[in-house]
């Protein structure tokens, strides 16, 4: 008689500390500020899902916290998120208005050649900031396709 066998993928599990740097209720995700994720992840700025949208209640940009990363084969999930101090991210000292000029930089592009300013001008430019090696299945997908 023939049989099925299953195969079931544990879910990961890791323990993140960091600090919030946004907080998007409706779409129940936080941005987070996060030290090195131990055998995981080096530290980083990156979006995470939360499992219950109650559990970004009270938190806000500056609060440090502690939460658990369940990452599974397609998604990924903040859940357990305790806010373990209080504090607050200064606005930054100098902002681009539209139109304003550039700083000088140098990039590299998905063909791995040098990009400069100067090789930008009189051109309209999309710039795109992805990670390259991206340990959770629904964040870095999500960021490169806008």
């Amino acid at each position: 008689m023939p049989f099925l066998v299953f195969l079931l993928l544990a879910a990961k599990s890791f323990s993140v500390d960091g600090v919030v740097v946004a907080v998007d209720p409706a779409a129940r995700t936080m941005l987070v500020a996060h030290r090195p994720i131990g055998k995981y992840m080096p530290a980083m700025t990156m979006p995470f899902r939360v499992e219950r949208q109650s559990e970004l209640d009270g938190l806000s940009p500056g609060a440090r916290v502690r939460f658990e990363l369940v990452v599974e084969r397609d998604r990924s999930l903040a859940r357990r998120i305790v806010k373990t101090a209080d504090g607050e991210i200064a606005p930054p000292k100098e902002k681009l208005r539209i139109g304003e000029a550039v700083a000088e930089f140098t990039l590299t592009d998905q063909a791995g050649r040098t990009v400069r300013l100067p090789d930008l001008r009189g051109k309209i430019v999309a710039v795109n900031f992805i990670y390259t090696r991206c340990p959770l299945p629904d964040v870095c997908p999500r960021l490169s396709a806008i």
